[in-house]
């Protein structure tokens, strides 16, 4: 079967005329390197003048399309990294003068490949380290939990807190400042830190990560993600009376048992003893146990062997069932040690997987590996455990289910505030979710049309949401035009979707139909959501390349 996600190269000159195209003089030259994908493409053209680039992958379709101002002698350079397969790339570049763009390829070649074992090596950032080997300051005691394990407890002091993270800020260099926590002789860590000091820290330091590092499994707290002020204020108490508890436990022997039942059950297989993170306020003998944060927050869990990166991915455990759910991972090497790098807006007992799925109906379809891949990590469910109907056509409230499990978000039936809604419907509380994250808003009348198939400028706006909710935001001022004049059908997209349209192209997730048309009434299929999808999760770092 042909494969539908295509738009073909003539499509460019569309997008090179609206920004012109390049001088008699212009050059362009291509630094590709194979292993990383990423891609230099830099040249001369007039003098400040609007470059605009397409780069068209293997398969005729877009993976680049951007546009810059060269400098004043002329210059210009684009980067990025590739998401295509192998094969050779046709490059077009053009500017302000005439019609006719300065053309060149590169290739791809897949001779020294990845290992599929072979995780991501992690980025050695510097850090500020705490407890000092000669602090006087350092207030550490154990003792024995319920279960027998050694629980250590550290009391950070508030100027130990604020040097560590000015000194981080020092070391980052621009970069993000770390100030890391080390407690790597004890089975559980209790870290006290000072709320008016975090407080402060969100003005001084306001993209600085208190790290706390245990025995197996790592912590990464930013600053900004606590709203301690506010805190303080639902507790009726000042903020230099508050301080915040951040604990990595092993979970207890009965939710061992019930998530053991729960991965025998569902054939999953445990690479991981689960471990337990949380973050409780403590105030004037009040307790205030924080679950949620405004931004994704990351922990880390070692990992015994190297992993499988298709078939292994860090999940979270619903309390009640112990059923394993997927939430954003990325499998990295640090220190020759295997790393699951987990990001979640919420704290709960994690975990990492290995789980394989594949059904019947998509041998040899074209999109059969992303669909294994995506049902593998638990995002993607079949119509039933045999068969997954990749032609299917995919409803709102699917599309709004993907999302959510996409990004790890938990349900909320209560934020479906829809009159086609019900609390009872099986998706009603990813939808509540998919609303209370800001990823779908339904329609004037106060409804959401669950049952009927999405469109595809439907589908381009709830991925630009989930891209953003991710943190990662994709700039389109100035180049929006540019980047619709591909599509020989711009006239057809809605203008409320046309953003977002823009910025799910250049982010590559979403490409045209075929003969140069992005079809924005046209509805999706399932396999066409699985490959979104996994784009999607790629470009935001919540999935290896």
């Amino acid at each position: 079967m042909k494969k539908i996600l295509t738009t073909m190269l003539p499509s460019l000159l569309l997008a090179l005329q609206l920004a012109s195209a390049a001088s008699a003089s212009s050059t362009v030259q291509v630094q590709a390197d194979s292993s990383s994908k990423q891609i230099v493409i830099e040249g001369t053209s007039d003098a400040n003048q609007q470059v605009t680039v397409f780069v068209a992958n293997p398969d005729g379709g877009i993976d680049y399309l951007d546009q810059i101002q060269a400098d004043s002698t002329g210059h210009y350079q684009f980067s990025y990294k590739s998401r295509g397969g192998y094969g050779q790339y046709s490059v077009s570049v053009g500017g302000t003068g005439t019609n006719t763009p300065v053309k060149t390829n590169f290739l791809l070649s897949d001779a020294t490949p990845t290992t599929p074992s072979t995780p991501t090596p992690n980025d050695d950032k510097p850090t500020s380290s705490f407890p000092p080997s000669n602090s006087d300051n350092v207030i550490i005691t154990r003792e024995k939990g319920s279960n027998g394990i050694e629980v250590a407890k550290v009391s950070v002091p508030a100027k130990a807190l604020a040097d560590g993270l000015s000194k981080a800020k020092e070391l980052a260099n621009g970069g993000q400042p770390i100030f890391k926590i080390e407690v790597k002789d004890a089975g559980s860590v209790k870290v006290e830190l000072p709320a008016a000091s975090i407080f402060d820290a969100g003005k001084t330091v306001p993209n600085g990560i208190i790290s706390i590092q245990g025995k197996y499994a790592a912590y990464e707290l930013p600053v900004s993600a606590i709203d301690v002020s506010k805190i303080a204020q639902s507790l009726g108490v000042g903020l230099k009376d508050m301080k915040l508890m951040v604990r990595i436990d092993p979970v207890s022997d009965a939710a061992i048992t019930t998530i053991q039942g729960s991965a025998s059950h569902n054939s999953t297989k445990l690479l991981t003893s689960p471990v337990e993170f949380s973050l409780i306020v403590e105030a004037g003998g009040k307790q205030q146990e924080i679950t949620s944060f405004n931004s994704f927050v990351s922990r880390s869990l070692e990992l015994p062997t190297a992993p499988n990166l298709s078939l292994t991915t860090g999940v979270w455990f619903d309390p009640d069932t112990g059923d394993a759910k997927f939430v954003p991972t990325e499998l990295k090497t640090f220190d020759g040690k295997y790393q699951a790098i987990i990001k979640r807006k919420g704290n709960s007992a994690y975990g990492v997987i290995e789980y394989s799925k594949t059904f019947g109906d998509i041998t040899g379809h074209w999109a059969q590996k992303d669909i294994e891949l995506m049902a593998s990590k638990l995002v993607l469910k079949g119509v039933t455990d045999e068969t997954f109907a990749p032609e299917n056509r995919v409803t709102r409230a699917e599309f709004a289910t993907l999302l959510v499990r996409a990004l790890g978000l938990a349900d909320n039936p209560k934020a479906a505030a829809f009159s086609d809604v019900n609390g009872g419907d099986w998706y009603a509380g990813y939808i509540g979710a998919a609303v209370e994250a800001g990823l779908v808003s339904g329609f004037d009348n106060h409804t959401f049309h669950p049952n009927e198939n999405i469109t595809r400028e439907q589908m381009a706006t709830m991925v630009a949401s989930a891209i953003r909710v991710a943190g990662v935001s994709v700039d389109v001022v100035g180049k929006q035009d540019t980047l619709l004049a591909t599509f020989k059908d711009r006239g057809a997209i809605s203008g409320w979707a046309a953003s977002s349209i823009a910025q799910s192209v250049k982010a590559g997730v979403i490409q045209g139909m075929a003969d140069r048309e992005f079809m924005p009434s046209d509805t999706a299929s399932r396999a066409q959501a699985a490959v979104m999808l996994k784009r999607m999760l790629q470009y935001v770092n919540f999935l290896n390349e």
